[in-house]
């Protein structure tokens, strides 16, 4: 048989084979940016079946390297091949220092293949670990099913877009869902919805809105140009922000960030704290937020701190903490728990990191900084500055606790304790507590009016990372 016909023959139906992959693919990188490699290589050398497509392209100019599971062959089963393929392009991905971008549409491992499927996935989990080890980041997206060990694969990676129709399950959704009896309505219970709420999402996308998630997202973690990010015109007579002290976190970190910059990750955890990649002066920034509504932290907000922190250290970005928080919720339940092991994570990513000594730490005090509120989420960083407004209250306890105990006599002698004791609340807030009493004790390094937020934040960004 003439060679060109049997090349012809054995390309058309690979085509064929992964049209579906491909085509999703197109829909997420740049035009005519994607080309497949390694089309016919496989693990035993016999030919690759298109479990796995993998290749190259581009998402708003950054590169990328992508391994895609192909649900239409054994159902996204993992095992030795797709081992071997997604290795190597993950090898690919470190060798030239580009980003990875992994797709996930695979119903676990292929248990036909027996135990030593294990093998080939325990492979695969070193080589993303040198991924990371390398500095290189790792993007997982759920296109679909991820089951069983995949979940552990997508778990690791730095960040993990959800496609709003994915299903995700440690074990069968059907035996876990029989187990409860429960109506077999996996979406319902592991859907995208319970990725979100769970942290296992840093972003979701819609359908056709891939390419845009990526390509910003990218735009924060690659050392590569980005389309995505736009040209900033800084007007300095412009910095005056008005209204600050009425307005909510999400306003704030939108007014204080430059146009269309503000990326908000973890959104589906809704807790204490809010998190966001944003850019301040054309500075990429990872900024987290204290909610004015919602002032003690419990373990789930230190959760999601902690791993915003460990990805903004991972990729080098500055962090602003936006702080009006009373520190822990006082609580049996909350003492009981095991929220000292999240207290140890947040310092850990916010404090510890060797490699980090020297990234610019900001915090900006918008209200309350009380006990962990302060210790925990503004500290006292070797580069940046902590800036405090005006009216801001800084102690180690809350006001009321702290009258009661420096001025308990005071109390306990007046005919008229309660109205005695709001007073020396007050007097306690506006003396101990005071920001400019903060700052001469050296916990805060500028005091400021909530008007001129947006430029001290521009002027401690440029001077801190310009160091």
């Amino acid at each position: 048989m003439d060679k060109n016909v049997l090349y012809g023959e054995r390309i058309g139906k690979h085509t064929e084979t992964v049209k579906n992959v491909v085509d999703y693919i197109n829909g997420a990188v740049d035009e005519a940016s994607w080309v497949e490699k390694n089309c016919f290589a496989s693990f035993d050398g016999k030919g690759n079946d298109g479990d796995v497509v993998i290749g190259s392209a581009r998402v708003y100019g950054v590169p990328v390297e992508l391994a895609c599971f192909n649900v239409n062959v054994n159902q996204g089963g993992f095992g030795k091949n797709s081992a071997y393929r997604f290795t190597t392009a993950m090898k690919n991905a470190c060798g030239g220092q580009i980003p990875f971008v992994s797709v996930i549409d695979s119903c676990g491992a292929n248990v036909l293949e027996g135990s030593g499927v294990l093998a080939y996935f325990a492979d695969l989990i070193a080589e993303a670990q040198e991924l990371r080890r390398s500095g290189v980041p790792h993007i997982c997206v759920i296109r679909g099913n991820c089951y069983g060990i995949m979940v552990q694969f997508a778990a690791i990676a730095d960040a993990v877009i959800v496609d709003e129709d994915c299903t995700v399950c440690f074990g069968s959704p059907a035996v876990t869902l029989s187990k409860e009896n429960k109506v077999y309505e996996p979406k319902k219970y592991f859907g995208a919805a319970n990725c979100k709420k769970s942290g296992l999402a840093t972003l979701s996308a819609k359908k056709g809105d891939l390419r845009n998630v990526l390509g910003r997202l990218l735009s924060y973690i690659s050392v590569y140009e980005s389309d995505c990010v736009k040209e900033v015109n800084i007007d300095e007579n412009n910095f005056e922000l008005q209204g600050a002290e009425s307005m909510g976190y999400d306003e704030l970190v939108k007014s204080v960030s430059d146009d269309d910059s503000v990326l908000e990750l973890y959104s589906g955890v809704r807790c204490a704290i809010r998190t966001y990649f944003a850019r301040i002066g054309g500075n990429a920034v990872g900024i987290f937020a204290s909610d004015r509504d919602n002032k003690n932290l419990d373990k789930t907000s230190l959760d999601k701190l902690a791993g915003f922190l460990r990805l903004a250290n991972d990729f080098e970005i500055p962090t602003v903490a936006i702080v009006d928080c009373e520190g822990l919720k006082g609580s049996i339940e909350v003492e009981q728990s095991e929220i000292w092991r999240s207290v140890r994570a947040v310092t850990d990513a916010y404090y510890c990191f060797d490699s980090c000594a020297s990234m610019p730490r900001i915090a900006l005090i918008t209200g309350s900084a009380v006990g962990l509120g302060y210790s925990l989420l503004v500290g006292k960083p070797d580069c940046g500055a902590v800036i405090a407004w005006a009216d801001s209250y800084i102690a180690p306890i809350s006001a009321s606790a702290g009258a009661q105990l420096k001025y308990s006599d005071r109390i306990k002698d007046a005919k008229t304790a309660e109205r005695v004791r709001k007073e020396i609340e007050i007097t306690y807030k506006e003396v101990d507590g005071d920001a400019y009493n903060s700052a001469c004790c050296g916990l805060v390094n500028y005091v400021i009016k909530p008007c001129d937020t947006k430029q001290y934040l521009f002027m401690v960004l440029e001077q801190s990372v310009k160091r």
